[in-house]
């Protein structure tokens, strides 16, 4: 199996990592699950009835909502939106709920951070230090403790995802290539639904198939069918 192909394997060493990345930084914060609301979250989340009111998930998640503009703060950012209201259903509204659906998505983060050290890197050991770096520096204190900056822990995710998945698709053909396209395509949606840094997409798959040509796919085609659907999607 050649490099690339090495690299987009699933190990039971590259799992572990994985897992090692994300229980660093579940540890980091765990301590932080019982602290009250701060800053803008009495505002934008406990201040704020729609995310008080659980059957609004259904409001936030209907194709219909995306034809207009929802009566609440932050409603630019459905998918945070949706996060919330999920966390107000099934935590009744507890602090700690909250608090520990923004460690799960920091953690996702860390290790989707590591996956693209690997996948650049071809490096394990690389890619483990990448993640834990990222897991544990204090810099992403603010988002993870404010709720409300909770869109930046979810762009990040899925822009991540977007970009293996594109990547990914480079090493395929056929109906795979075009699934994990498709699959790049929709987290980079939902990366814009959650924040607006997400536009700059189409600039990172340019700039990964610039300095990493190997295995990457036919850049001006794709990356202007994807920039035309990221622009699609904003619209």
């Amino acid at each position: 199996m050649d490099k690339g192909g090495a690299r987009s394997r699933i190990s039971p060493a590259r799992t572990a990592a994985g897992l090692c990345v994300m229980a660093a930084a579940a540890l980091v914060y765990v301590n932080t699950l019982r602290h009250p609301p701060v800053w803008d979250d009495h505002v934008f989340v406990f201040g704020q009835a729609f995310l008080q009111d659980c059957s609004n998930l259904r409001r936030v998640l209907h194709p219909v909502t995306f034809q207009g503009v929802l009566v609440a703060r932050n409603a630019a950012r459905p998918v945070w939106l949706a996060s919330v209201l999920l966390d107000t259903c099934v935590g009744g509204g507890l602090t700690q709920a909250y608090r520990l659906t923004s460690l799960f998505w920091h953690a996702a983060g860390a290790a989707v951070v590591m996956a693209l050290a690997w996948t650049f890197s071809g490096e394990l050991f690389a890619a483990l230090a990448a993640g834990l770096l990222f897991a544990v520096h204090p810099a992403h204190t603010e988002v993870v403790n404010i709720l409300t900056f909770r869109s930046d822990l979810l762009c990040l995710a899925f822009l991540g995802l977007a970009l293996l998945l594109y990547r990914a698709g480079g090493r395929g053909s056929g109906w795979r290539m075009a699934l994990l396209l498709a699959a790049a395509f929709t987290c980079s949606g939902a990366a814009l639904l959650s924040k607006e840094m997400a536009v700059t997409l189409p600039l990172l798959l340019w700039m990964t198939d610039f300095w990493f040509p190997k295995d990457a796919p036919p850049r001006r085609r794709r990356l202007a069918a994807l920039a035309a659907a990221t622009l699609l999607v904003m619209a």
